[in-house]
């Protein structure tokens, strides 16, 4: 039996917080659908997001 190590090419958030100028918070909060976070920069995170092909991982999304 071989144990594979987790994929190292995931986008996390603070590659994308690094991209749309934010913090890791302000893109959890984004990704989370807070409503309180600026239109504006809910718009950067999630135009960053879409340039670095994040996608949601769903094992730790079935965690929480």
């Amino acid at each position: 039996m071989s144990i594979t190590s987790p994929s190292t090419d995931r986008t996390t958030y603070a590659e994308i917080a690094a991209r749309a100028g934010v913090s890791r918070a302000t893109v959890s909060r984004v990704m989370n659908g807070d409503e309180r976070v600026h239109s504006e920069r809910a718009k950067a995170v999630l135009e960053a997001a879409s340039k670095l092909g994040y996608r949601t991982n769903r094992a730790a999304r079935a965690l929480s």
